[in-house]
């Protein structure tokens, strides 16, 4: 897989490379997985989503809907949430520009899982501290933009090590971060 590049790694390939990434990232460590676009990103997320058991951690802007908003990604999400014993944490940087009950990966999760669910607002001078995002399965798989204005990601399925480090990042994020009161639809 090392010979993708971002000139021609189409669909199908992408989603070939991810998904044989993911089946290796069960039994060991898989060859790192290359993403350049929102496309590719979905593919890896909704793969993160599958491959997760039990929890997913997130930092993301807003939950850009060119990614998370893709069906691929609403299904693997559900698909995940609606798991027992499944766990979704979202830090998210710019809330003003997330509709929680209006996205479709969000909106589309059932009731029952919000007490599953829990999102925080990353404050702007934390934000200052950083440049990337990410998305951890199970604490042994991600996704990691070096630069979050970019869509240009690596991913690993079976990376302790490297999930690890993310998830020690998240926490110290997540400790600082005030919580999102998600709206029912009711209000």
């Amino acid at each position: 897989m090392k010979w993708l590049n971002k000139f021609w790694l189409g669909r199908n390939v992408a989603v070939f490379c991810v998904g044989t990434a993911a089946q290796q990232g069960k039994t060991g460590l898989s060859e790192v997985v290359p993403n350049f676009s929102p496309d590719h990103a979905a593919i890896l997320i909704e793969h993160l989503f599958e491959f997760a058991q039990c929890e997913m951690e997130i930092l993301t802007g807003y939950l850009n809907s060119e990614v998370y908003g893709q069906e691929i990604v609403v299904q693997a999400a559900n698909a995940f949430i609606q798991r027992p014993n499944t766990n979704l944490r979202i830090l998210v940087e710019k809330p003003d520009k997330l509709n929680i009950l209006d996205h479709p990966m969000l909106g589309s999760l059932p009731i029952d899982a919000w007490r599953r669910i829990n999102l925080r607002e990353v404050p702007v001078a934390i934000q200052a501290q950083y440049r990337f995002h990410f998305a951890i399965a199970d604490r042994s798989a991600y996704r990691v933009e070096g630069d979050r204005e970019a869509y240009e990601a690596s991913g690993r399925f079976g990376d302790i090590k490297t999930a690890s480090i993310l998830l020690q990042r998240f926490e110290s994020i997540w400790e600082l971060s005030k919580e999102l009161v998600v709206p029912s639809a009711n209000n």
